[in-house]
């Protein structure tokens, strides 16, 4: 008989059992289909068991489930079936409440109706004698208000005519201090055509405005005026103010350079004030009609149209912390040269703005502050009408009183007069008094 061999995998620690090793072809047939019946055998005898383990323990398993649930379901009901005890206590209690809501309700509304009724006629009977109280009161104010009146018709006439003669006294003082104050400005600007004369006026205006504008510091005199020297130089505390005026339709190089060289002539001079009544100043044409300068390392300010300025006196004292800034600037630029070349002229540029600026706001505030001296004269001169209106009405009422046809008289309420307590007055022994000691 033909054999064939076969290959068979193992594992690595397998040992061939000895009836393999040496056995015949038939005895490994017998040995290998033995065995895989006996393999055969054994795993089908081990499903079987588990098959039934496995639904045994999966019938237990449901089994207990469902008994926990229904214990579960049955504790719910329980629960739903206590709640719902509850809320039906619940329930009929409210309708109880709700019940004894209504019914109180009801009564209530029904004694407020009845307590409405009883104070609206009560209302009504107090409105309807108050009503003919007041009517009454009405017609007999009515008869004395005609009476008065006629009284103050004659009187409001008689007083008219002294508050339109008072008026008319005082526009006629008015107008003499127009007058007067005209014939003031046709001196000062008035002149002539002679030009020496008409800068004459204007040097003592300027004069008079320096005198009312630095007059007030702790030190100030005008000094005596030379040759080449401005027109004004004065002390001004620890400085030296040159002044030049102008009153000329036009100002040339040739005044701008005299008031430079009488500057520079006067070198105890602390700054110099370039001032035009009437024109630009050339070559210094700025916004606001200001500029500033440096003349011989000294500051120098020029002011055009002098004249324009609103109010000239407040004018110079606005440039009164300009000009001590100025000053102290150029002194200490006097010792460092790099500064006047670096940043002195920035920094007057700057203090310029500064003071347009201010002057701007000041203008502002000096035209607001006249509008409120208008507002506030004409509140007065009303006040004053008022005032003699009542005086009038007050002396019309005495006359009444002594003609006995006053009847009635204002209420004016009077603090008690609280009466003297009564005391008895007891003598007693004098004591003495012991002296101080001295410390």
């Amino acid at each position: 008989m033909a054999t064939t061999s076969i290959t068979l995998p193992v594992t690595a620690d397998f040992v061939v059992p000895a009836l393999l090793i040496d056995a015949t072809p038939e005895t490994c047939v017998n040995i290998l289909l033995a065995g895989v019946a006996a393999v055969e055998c054994a795993t089908t005898s081990v499903a079987e068991e588990t098959n039934a383990t496995l639904t045994a323990k999966l019938t237990a398993k449901h089994e207990a489930q469902v008994a926990r649930l229904q214990k579960d379901a049955d504790a719910e009901r329980l629960r739903f079936q206590k709640e719902i005890e509850r809320l039906q206590a619940d329930a009929n209690l409210a309708k109880t409440l709700r019940a004894d809501t209504e019914n109180r309700l009801s009564e209530a509304t029904a004694n407020a109706r009845q307590q409405a009724y009883e104070d609206a006629e009560e209302r009504i009977r107090t409105a309807i004698e108050d009503k003919q109280k007041a009517e009454k009161k009405a017609d007999e104010c009515q008869k004395l208000l005609l009476a008065e009146q006629r009284q103050a018709a004659a009187a409001v006439i008689t007083e008219k005519d002294r508050a339109e003669e008072l008026v008319n006294a005082e526009r006629l003082r008015a107008d003499r201090m127009i007058e007067e104050k005209n014939r003031t400005i046709e001196v000062l600007q008035g002149i002539g055509a002679n030009s020496s004369r008409k800068g004459d006026a204007f040097e003592t205006k300027i004069r008079t405005c320096v005198v009312n504008a630095f007059g007030t510091a702790g030190k100030f005199d005008i000094l005596e005026k030379q040759y080449e020297s401005g027109d004004h130089i004065f002390e001004w505390d620890a400085y030296k103010v040159m002044v030049e005026d102008k009153d000329k339709k036009e100002i040339d190089a040739e005044d701008i350079r005299k008031a430079h060289r009488d500057f520079t002539n006067h070198s105890e001079c602390d700054v110099l004030l370039f001032i035009s009544a009437r024109a630009h100043i050339p070559k210094h044409q700025r916004p606001g009609d200001i500029d500033i300068a440096l003349v011989d390392g000294r500051p120098a300010i020029y002011i055009g149209h002098f004249n324009t300025k609103e109010n000239r006196i407040l004018y110079l004292q606005s440039l009164q912390p300009v000009m001590r800034l100025l000053i102290e600037l150029t002194k200490k630029a006097a010792d460092s040269p790099t500064v006047i070349n670096e940043k002195l002229s920035d920094k007057l540029r700057s203090i310029r703005q500064h003071f347009v600026y201010n002057e701007n706001i000041i203008n502002e505030l000096v035209n607001k502050a006249k509008a409120a001296e208008r507002n506030i004269k004409g509140s007065l001169d009303e006040l004053m009408l008022t005032i003699v209106n009542v005086q009038s009405t007050f002396k019309n009422s005495l006359a009444s009183v002594v003609t006995d046809d006053d009847t009635t008289a204002p209420v004016v309420e009077e603090a008690p007069v609280e009466e003297p307590i009564q005391t008895t007055l007891r003598v007693a022994a004098k004591r003495s008094v012991p002296k101080k000691k001295s410390t």
